[in-house]
């Protein structure tokens, strides 16, 4: 499987876990992601990661992972992001005293 990386200088590790829900919760100063597998027995889920990024770090995720699901659906010819979906970008507006 081809990487996206964000970084030149990141090395793998042979951990990985299979989910198929994620929650996304943040704050000022990170972000939270929450990975789980539902479990259709028990009817809940089991979180199996946790990811905690810095702001910027979510930033370049979202850039990565939307320019791998774009070139997924077009490789693929199969849509996998819901029609509805946008990404809005807010611009940080600096407040310059004038006088």
């Amino acid at each position: 499987m081809p990487e996206h990386s964000s970084g030149s200088d990141v090395q793998a590790t042979d951990l990985a876990v299979y989910a198929d829900q994620v929650r996304v919760g943040s704050n000022d100063r990170q972000f939270l992601l929450a990975f789980s597998q539902r479990d259709p027995d028990a009817e809940t889920s089991i979180v199996v990661c946790r990811v905690m990024l810095a702001p910027k770090t979510a930033g370049e995720l979202a850039a990565v992972l939307a320019g791998a699901i774009s070139n997924f659906e077009k490789k693929y010819a199969q849509r996998i992001v819901p029609a509805d979906f946008s990404i809005e970008i807010v611009e940080a507006k600096k407040e310059a005293a004038q006088g």
